[in-house]
């Protein structure tokens, strides 16, 4: 077990010194005896010298395998060696000392563990024998007795020395590489029996031999045999040289460089190693040494590599700063593999140690680089690897410099920089010139030389572009620091001489940096120098964009002349001087002085001037264009002609020129004036306008350019922003009206892109879309045209009829919606030439397709049109016909939303009210056939298609799935429910309540049309006071016919009568008023001014202060009855030639019964003839018939109640009247007019949202005709001409002038505010032809009337009816000796449907009140006059301007007298009913079976219901009454001043506004006292009638309208309100608001913050009496109201569109509000209301009613007495 761990650590102990198992014999392959050998003497005999040489030899060479091979005997080694010895004697020949050699090798080698002391006796064989040839024989037996050097035994001492001597032998033969093995062996095996000489001189000895040698082999060994020393023994110092100097010069060789420096290293981490590093550096620095090179480079690189190498020696503690000099000292060798080795070791030095490394170390470093550059000069071909790598540690260097990390001298290392910076790369001298700039600033000496040296140096003589831009960026940046103080400097002395031809330099990259400097320096500069600088930028800019030859044979940039577009990369410079010129132009704007501003513009104006004339059309030359043109597109100016831009901080602030002005022309423009809106921006003051010079730009050259651009640009992305930011340019008036000599140039040119083919748009264009059509086109043009409408008055009519034909032609275009939101604007603004264009604007209109997007503006363009009489004057019924066909399929309600379908019916109720009655039986077919085709038979069809649907379900055993419903119909209707969310629709799905309230809405439409076909009655009657004193005590009952409720109430008389023949309630009467002076039915006195205000659109419409006033009319047309002052049969008979009083009232009679109470009591009740005074008593028996034989008829329909009186001339059985006064019946009549037929199924319509391209160009064809006439030429034409719709004749004139009259000019019409009713055409026709100027003079109020305000005075003093009415009344006055100054006559006589009117106006005198000249001279007071009116007085004029009066045919009627008035019946829920015996009269049911009892009452659905007298139908009737037949809107309005946007407090608190916004407010309406307005007559909007919400406010009426406006300013402030909550409780709740915005900034929606403010109407006041209209709405309700677009309108007609809008609006926000709260019960209008209601009243009566309520048998003897 010991044995066998014994043996195994031996095996250990072997394996760990690298000895394999077994003897040493069978590591050196020698084979063991296999068995022992015995010699016999014969045999040693045979071997030894008794032996004949030859037999010996022989024998000797067969016994060499023996001993090799078989163990010998004891002892036998001894004798054998004593046999051969002396064969080894140097007298022996060669061959046998040789063989007995060989005898001994293979002795020792078979016999070598038995050789014992033998080991001794042979080396002594090798160490004495001496002989030279002998030499490998012994060196042999040397290997085999010391097993190669690895046993020593029996002569470890003798060992060491002898080989040092043996060794210069050996190294002289071939045997060397044997021997060094030899050595290593025993170095490995036996150093510890070698002593330092022996070691030093193997090593010496050694180092001799690898010097020596140039077999790579031998090196090895001697690399082997140092390795040896060093890892097994110990170098001793003395050899310490000799070793560093073998392996410096063994390292230079490939193979062992690696070897080398490991032995190295081995060496260097050893006790010698600082002495190592020590004499490598003494090597370097031997100057005998400086010619061996290899031993130079050597001692470099171990240096290196030990020191900061990859696999430094750390032992050591050498600096660099210690071994650094021997590397300069090497480097005078001036030998490039020294230089080479010395770079890679101070690269590798500089990269890994940079940053640690100190200055005195960087100093030596930097010599030894800047001798290493005076190297690579002195041999640049030769040392390109010396000289890359002596540059990559300059960058090691900037980089630690850049980093901070850089601890030596800075100027030395840029010095060595600069002396190589044209061989250092771009990044080195960028950071050489990042030094030098630091150096350059006012601190240093001759700095500014200093930077010019700079720039000389690296930006004119380089040609590297990165350092040229560096160059560039040092300047810029010495600019921005010292331009304060040094900028004239600099730039005279530096940039001026630098940069003065940068337009010629190559680098297209430095010249765009260099243009950006100057236009940076530019844009600061102010001084004169600046002036240099943009001379600089124009030469720039005046570069040619063209070369002669393409840079590419397949370039398709060839122009005329053969030349050819540069490329885009070339002529960047050119786009950043254009830019920068635009950027320097928009910053000297601001800054003085003012001539850089001027110098920029013409720089900018010639050189897009250039680009049009040279045709640049390169994508470059575009994009230059663009930025140029965008900035002439933002120029505004204000009202003092400064000009602006946009604030860079806020694009939608203005900010104007204190310097700057537009040059203008006094004569050609108006001065501002206190109408024009104050400026968005404060003006500079006095003093500092005053303190400079101002500049003056022509903004008409900048306007030609822009013209320019329309005419020749090419490039649509350019030429599409032109058109998208013309718009806001045509905004500013002022600015555009400088240049106004090229508005008919943009007229023209825009026509002409929309109507001239020959130009070829826009095929000709370049970077369209793709698929870019002719439509896509103009929609882009038709935006632009519609701007043009508010600048006619610089338009001739030739280029206004241009514009409205092809804003006519864009109603088919793509456009379509913005066409009809211009031709709206046109309407306002170009009255005189729209007139002739309307009706084929109309027709046009008709030929549209209905669509969605087209509703909202054709039912505003319809809405504005009632607005402006003047226009529709002349309409036939053709015209008519063509508006109707544009609104009736809006009525649609399975297409259009709920909003579209009201809108449409309130239309076509306004226009139908607004046609002269002639036309109107032919317009009700028209629009009951409409509606039927749109409306019903919709309805009608769905119903057929849900009931077939419902019997499909209804089948279980049918296999329907395949089946299809026949015809198109089904399939139509089948589609219907999977449409879009319309007007009658839910999600898709239709709904039955939707179907109902389109019927009821298509009901209250054909209730309004049988109302007002043969009539014009307003919507509310009035009980007079004489009708209520006949009517008083009566008896009333009512009825329910179909949708009508009849009240029939008849006269009460009284049952005595007393001594004067008057009964007891004449009798009272007549006593009243003679003891009260007044007329005791009237109520209390109202001839003050205050209480004669309108209460209301019933209170008055006459011109005299009365309680029972005419009916207005809206023709002559119209048969009507009229209250007035009756004459008696004699004067209408017999005096036919005499004036016919047209406005004689109650107030007469109430004036007579004043002066003289014993009138008459005909002249008391009816206003009969007037009584003699003298004449004191009455006819008794006259009292008891009429008193009681009057009966009054009351009808409340869904679109308003009528009433008239009726008496019955029938003489009662009982008792007879000896007397008849026939009533007057006041009558005109038709005019007779051609029936001419107008079908509009047979016109066409025109879808213009998915019209195909080929239809829009057939359209185009057929409204520009090939012809190409020119729209100028053909606009003159129209001048001479007729107007005449193709199919339509006009209807002849009705009327006919005796009196020669000198025409009057018809261009100039009275205002639009009067929409009532309209004069019918042929009479303005007739008096536009007739009426001489004269009879325009301003009217004046008669007798107590107040004079008319001076405003009213201007706008309706040519209003012919008002003046025929006046002549008239003062005709009848002059008769009644009341006249005072003459006035004209009027006569009338009846030729059958004709009527001849001759006026004489002969006395009339043209007079100007004191107030009107009062008005002309301030503005503001006008408020107040009118504040101080009587606002019924005000209505009255409002209401009667246009309504003409001519003098009825009478004839003796004996029923009626009209009693209509504009205002709801009073004191009809107040009556007591009274027991039938307790009354007198007539009774109710007498009359109603007169006029309604038929057999046909037997239908249940036909048959009149009473009603009931009790409480739940008299609170039934009363809801009826409270609901008015007419619309009510309340809007807000407010007042933002400047500086008040965003801000609700200030808003709110303003009490005034500016002048136009003064204005504005009286063309809302008319203003109104609060204190005497009655809210059941008069809408108040939920104001306060005692003052705490104002004393007055506006209010406008039409026939179906009322609106009351909550404005603001006329709200009082209250100290106890600070936050204005009393103004914002009624604003604040009002669904839409008007913004008078004159803050200069955006009016944000929300600002005053309320629940239910839907809608803003924006109002942006603009220059020269214009305004910019925007509609701010809610998300849910802006899609429904439209106007995305900005409307320019004048003063003169804001109030009018903008209050439409705000109707309209309001109108929506209504329906939307129902359809959140009640869905299934949806709000149209009041009509539809009281229809509702109607239907109500008849439910309740059902329910209530015990009989059953259908009759199906129909009897002529029916008992009427059921319902009566």
């Amino acid at each position: 077990m010991t044995g066998k761990q014994e043996e195994t650590l031996k095996d250990k102990l072997k394996h760990f010194l690298g000895i394999s198992k077994g003897s040493s014999l069978q590591t050196s392959n020698v084979r063991p005896a296999s068995k022992e050998v015995v010699f016999t003497t014969e045999l040693l005999k045979e071997i030894g010298p008794e032996s004949p040489a030859n037999n010996r030899m022989k024998t000797i060479k067969e016994w060499c395998d023996v001993v090799l091979a078989k163990n010998l005997e004891d002892n036998a080694v001894e004798t054998l060696w004593l046999s051969v010895a002396d064969l080894l004697q140097p007298h022996i020949i060669v061959e046998n000392r040789h063989i007995a050699f060989k005898f001994i090798q293979c002795l020792i080698k078979g016999q070598y563990d038995h050789l014992g002391v033998m080991r001794a006796y042979f080396f002594r064989l090798v160490k004495e024998h001496s002989l030279l040839e002998d030499l490998p024989q012994r060196l042999e037996v040397f290997k085999i007795l010391t097993d190669s050097g690895k046993d020593l035994t029996y002569f470890e001492e003798e060992t060491g020395p002898f080989l040092l001597q043996w060794l210069p032998e050996v190294i002289m033969s071939s045997k060397v590489s044997e021997f060094l093995g030899l050595i290593i062996n025993v170095i490995k095996y036996n150093a510890a029996y070698l002593d330092a000489n022996v070691l030093s001189g193997f090593v010496q000895q050694t180092c001799y031999v690898s010097n020596r040698t140039k077999s790579e082999e031998d090196i090895e060994l001697c690399l082997r045999v140092l390795d040896a020393v060093v890892c097994y023994s110990y170098l001793p110092a003395e050899s310490l040289y000799h070793f560093i100097e073998a392996l410096c010069r063994m390292v230079n060789v490939e193979r062992f460089c690696q070897p080398s420096w490991t032995l190295m290293r081995k060496l260097l981490g050893t006790h010698l190693g600082h002495s190592g590093v020590y004499t490598m550096c003494r090597i370097l620095q031997e100057s005998c040494n400086l010619s061996d090179v290899i031993l130079l480079r050597g001692g470099v690189f171990f240096i290196g590599m030990a020191l900061w190498g990859s696999k430094k020696v750390t032992s050591l503690k050498h600096t660099p700063t210690s071994v650094l000099p021997s590397f300069q000292q090497a480097l005078q060798s001036n030998h490039p593999m020294v230089a080479y080795e010395v770079v890679l070791s101070l690269q590798r030095l500089v990269k890994k140690y940079g940053k640690d490394l100190i200055l005195v170390t960087w100093d030596i470093i930097l010599d030894i680089i800047e001798a290493l550059l005076g190297h690579v000069e002195s041999v640049p071909n030769k040392d390109s690897t010396v000289a890359t790598n002596l540059h990559d540690i300059l960058t090691s260097i900037e980089d630690l410099y850049e980093t901070g990390q850089y601890h030596g001298s800075a100027p030395a290392f840029f010095l060595i920089i600069e002396k190589c910076a044209s061989k250092r790369p771009e990044s080195s001298v960028l950071v050489l010139i990042s030094y030098r700039a630091l150096s350059i600033h006012p601190a240093k000496e001759e700095w500014v030389l200093n930077l010019y040296q700079l720039m000389e140096k690296y930006f004119r003589y380089e040609v590297r572009t990165s350092i040229r831009l560096k160059v560039l960026d040092v300047l810029s940046c010495v600019l921005s620091a010292n331009k304060h103080l040094y900028e004239d400097d600099i730039i005279e002395n530096v940039v001026l001489p630098q940069l003065s031809h940068i337009e010629t330099d190559p680098d297209t990259e430095v010249r765009n940096v260099a243009v950006q400097l100057l236009v940076d320096l530019g844009q600061s500069c102010m001084s004169s120098k600046c002036l240099d600088l943009m001379d600089i930028l124009g030469k720039v800019l005046q570069k040619s964009l063209l070369r002669s030859a393409p840079q590419s044979p397949t370039s398709r940039d060839l122009l005329p002349g053969g030349l050819f577009m540069k490329d885009d990369n070339q002529l960047s410079d050119i786009k950043i001087a254009g830019v920068g010129m635009v950027d320097i132009f928009k910053y000297k704007l601001f800054h003085l002085p003012s001539s850089h501003a001027t110098r920029a513009h013409e720089l900018l104006v010639s050189h897009i001037k250039a680009h049009y004339s040279n045709n640049y059309r390169s994508q470059m030359a575009s994009s230059i264009r663009l930025e140029i043109l965008q900035c002439f597109l933002q120029l505004r100016t204000d009202t003092m002609y400064r000009l602006g831009l946009p604030d860079r901080m806020s694009d939608s602030r203005l900010r104007y020129s204190p310097y700057v002005l537009c040059q203008y022309r006094e004569e050609g423009l108006d001065k501002p004036s206190q109408r024009v809106s104050p400026p968005s921006s404060v003006p500079p003051s006095p003093t500092t306008i005053t303190a400079c010079k101002m500049a003056v730009i022509p903004f008409s050259q900048t306007f030609h350019a822009i013209i320019k651009a329309l005419e020749m640009e090419r490039d649509w992305e350019v030429l599409k922003v032109v058109l998208e930011q013309l718009p806001a340019l045509m905004q500013n008036k002022t600015l555009l009206f400088t240049a106004r000599e090229h508005m008919e140039s943009l007229c023209s040119r825009l026509c002409q892109m929309v109507s001239d083919r020959s130009l070829g748009l826009p095929d000709i264009l370049d970077n369209t879309p793709l698929r870019f059509t002719k439509s896509d086109f103009h929609a882009f043009i038709f935006p632009v045209l519609t701007y043009l409408a508010s600048y006619n008055a610089v338009l001739d009519r030739a280029k206004q009829r241009d514009l409205i034909r092809c804003l006519e032609f864009g109603l088919v275009s793509k456009c379509a919606r913005i066409c009809v939101s211009a031709l709206t604007v046109c309407t306002m603004e170009m009255q005189g030439v729209m007139m002739r264009q309307l009706p084929a604007v109309l027709l046009k209109l008709s030929q549209i397709s209905a669509t969605v997007t087209m509703s909202i503006p054709m039912l505003e363009f319809l809405s504005s049109l009632i607005c402006l009489p003047k226009l529709y004057a002349n309409f036939v019924e053709e015209q008519y016909m063509s508006i109707m066909a544009i609104a009736l399929p809006y009525t649609n309600p399975f297409k259009f939303i709920h909003y579209t379908v009201s809108l449409a019916y309130r239309v076509i109720s306004k226009w139908f009210l607004k046609c002269r009655l002639p036309f109107r039986k032919d317009l009700v077919k028209f629009i009951n056939k409409g509606l039927h085709a749109n409306v019903i038979r919709q309805i009608e069809e769905t119903a057929v298609w849900r009931k077939s649907e419902e019997q499909k379900m209804t089948i279980i055993n049918e296999d329907s799935s395949h089946r299809r419903r026949g015809g198109s119909l089904g399939e139509g209707l089948k589609k219907r429910p999977q449409r879009l969310q319309t007007s009658i629709t839910r999600g898709g799905i239709i709904d039955e309540g939707m179907l109902l309230f389109h019927k009821e809405l298509t009901e209250t439409c054909i209730d309004m049309l049988a109302r007002y076909t043969f009539s014009t009655c307003t919507a509310m009657p009035k009980r007079t006071p004489v009708t209520e004193f006949l009517l008083a005590d009566g008896q009333t009952q009512s009825w329910l016919l179909g949708n009508r409720i009849v009240t029939i109430t008849t006269s009460g008389g009284g049952t005595r009568i007393g001594k004067s023949g008057l009964c007891e309630k004449c009798s009272a009467l007549c006593k009243n008023a003679a003891q009260n002076g007044d007329y005791s039915g009237s109520g209390r006195s109202r001839t003050s001014s205050a209480s004669n205000r309108r209460r209301h659109k019933s209170a008055a419409v006459s011109r005299t202060v009365t309680l029972v006033e005419p009916l207005k009319v809206s023709s002559l047309d119209d048969l009507q009855i009229h209250r007035q002052s009756s004459l008696d049969d004699a004067s209408i008979n017999g005096d036919v030639d005499g004036a016919l009083s047209l406005d004689r009232s109650y107030s007469s009679v109430r004036q007579t019964m004043t002066d003289d109470v014993d009138s008459s009591v005909d002249n008391l009740l009816l206003g009969l003839r007037q009584i003699p005074s003298d004449q004191g008593s009455l006819t008794p028996h006259l009292c008891n018939c009429w008193c009681q034989a009057w009966a009054e008829i009351h009808i409340r329909r869904p679109t308003g109640n009528i009433a008239w009186m009726m008496r019955i001339e029938n003489e009662h059985l009982l008792s007879k009247s000896n007397q008849d006064f026939p009533l007057a019946d006041i009558s005109m009549l038709f005019i007779a007019t051609p029936e001419n037929t107008f079908d509009v199924q047979s016109l066409g319509r025109i879808d213009s949202e998915s019209m195909e391209e080929v239809e829009y160009e057939n359209l185009y064809d057929k409204h520009f005709p090939a012809e190409n006439v020119s729209l100028a030429k053909q606009g003159a034409s129209d001048d001479d001409k007729e107007f005449n719709i193709e199919g339509v004749t006009p209807l002849d004139l009705a009327y006919q002038t005796q009196d020669s009259v000198p025409p009057g000019d018809n261009g100039e019409d009275s205002d639009d505010e009067n929409e009532h009713q309209s004069m019918p055409s042929d009479f303005q026709s007739s008096q536009a032809r007739n009426i001489s100027p004269a009879s325009k003079s301003p009217l004046r109020r008669f007798n107590s009337s107040p004079e008319l305000s001076s405003s009213d005075s201007v706008k309706h003093s040519e209003s012919l009816p008002d003046l025929q009415q006046q002549a008239i009344k003062r005709s009848y006055e002059l008769k009644q000796g009341q006249s005072e100054t003459g006035v004209p006559t009027i006569r009338v006589r009846g030729t059958g449907s004709k009527e001849n009117i001759t006026t004489d106006t002969s006395n009339v005198k043209e007079t100007k009140s004191e107030s009107h000249l009062a008005v002309e001279r301030d503005i503001h007071p006008k408020l107040q006059q009118q504040l101080s009116v009587d606002s019924a007085n005000l209505s009255s004029v409002s209401d009667d301007i246009q309504e003409p009066f001519l003098s009825p045919l009478r004839k003796p009627r004996g029923h009626t007298i009209s009693v209509m008035t504009p205002s709801k019946e009073q004191a009809m829920g107040g009556k007591s009913y009274l027991k039938d015996g307790a009354r007198s009269g007539i009774n109710p049911s007498f009359v109603f079976l007169q006029l309604y009892h038929s057999p046909a009452f037997s239908d249940s659905e036909e048959r009149p219901v009473l009603l009931p007298q009790n409480q739940v139908i008299s609170r039934a009737l009363n809801v009826l009454d409270r609901i008015t037949p007419y619309e009510t809107h309340k809007i807000g309005v407010i007042y933002v001043g400047p500086g008040q946007a965003g801000k609700e407090n200030a808003i709110l608190s303003n009490v005034y506004g500016s002048s136009r916004y003064a204005e504005f407010l009286q063309g809302l309406g008319q203003l109104l006292h609060l204190k005497d307005c009655n809210p059941e007559h008069i809408y108040v909007g939920g104001l306060d009638l005692h003052g705490n919400d104002g004393n007055v406010a506006y209010s406008w009426e039409c026939d179906i309208t009322q609106v009351i406006f909550h404005v603001a300013t006329l709200m009082p402030n209250k100290e106890s309100d600070p936050n204005c909550n009393s103004k914002k409780l009624h604003i604040g709740n009002d669904y839409v608001t008007i913004v008078y915005n004159e803050s200069g900034e955006d009016y944000q929606c929300g600002t005053i913050k309320g629940q239910f403010n839907f809608v803003n109407i924006v109002i942006q006041p603009l220059d020269l009496q214009s305004n910019a209209v925007t509609v701010s709405a809610k998300e849910d309700i802006a899609p429904i109201i439209g106007h995305t677009d900005t409307k320019i309108i004048s003063d003169a007609h804001l109030s009018v569109l903008v209050r439409q809008m705000a109707i309209h609006a309001n109108l929506a926000s209504l329906i939307l509000i129902r359809q959140r709260t009640n869905a299934h019960d949806p709000y149209a209008s009041n009509w539809l209301e009281r229809l509702r209601q109607i239907k109500r009243i008849r439910s309740k009566i059902q329910l209530s009613d015990q009989q059953p309520s259908d009759r199906k048998q129909k009897s002529p003897t029916e008992d009427f007495t059921d319902f009566v």
